[in-house]
């Protein structure tokens, strides 16, 4: 077990390398027509590593010109008292991106695969210029279902690659006009 102060220390030194540098001075990422930058579909069993690594490098600004983006995910900002269905497709909507976090739980998910069919739709609807809309991250080695299996993905199935891939990532969320 890693002590809580080296911990620290490498997480500290990790956000550090994932910062996106040379983008501007304390930019926010949120395209004006979008409320969330990205909205992420993942199944519940994988929650933890979306709450405590994916949205900690994404939401937060690390040093004055990194960027800090915004999320949408269902256990934080879906409205209670509204349908399952109609806070999904909402979200989907408000969002510039969707982000699939692909792992078996993710594939054997019926909610994940219609969070996956509604996010195919919204890029079926797009002009040419916004078609990466879909972002898929293999997470684990599993199954890609056939309808998103044609897309790029962010690899963060090999650890020593995680700087590489999270830079990756936040380059796609920005909006075009940044």
């Amino acid at each position: 077990m890693i002590p809580r102060q080296e911990n620290e220390y490498v997480l500290s030194e990790t956000f550090h390398q994932t910062s996106l540098k040379p983008l501007g001075k304390g930019r926010k990422a949120c395209s004006r027509e979008f409320e969330y930058d990205f909205f992420i579909s993942h199944s519940h069993k994988d929650e933890d590593w979306v709450t405590n690594i994916l949205l900690r490098h994404l939401e937060s600004q690390f040093d004055e010109q990194d960027v800090a983006f915004k999320g949408c995910i269902a256990d934080r900002d879906f409205i209670p008292g509204t349908s399952i269905l109609d806070n999904i497709i909402g979200a989907i909507k408000k969002s510039n991106k969707v982000i699939l976090i692909l792992t078996d739980h993710f594939v054997s998910s019926n909610w994940c695969q219609y969070e996956a069919d509604r996010a195919v739709i919204k890029s079926l609807n797009l002009d040419s210029k916004d078609i990466n809309c879909v972002i898929p991250i293999v997470l684990e080695e599993c199954l890609i279902p056939e309808k998103i299996d044609h897309l790029n993905f962010i690899d963060m199935t090999i650890k020593r690659d995680f700087v590489q891939e999270m830079m990756r990532l936040k380059k796609v969320l920005l909006p075009e006009d940044k």
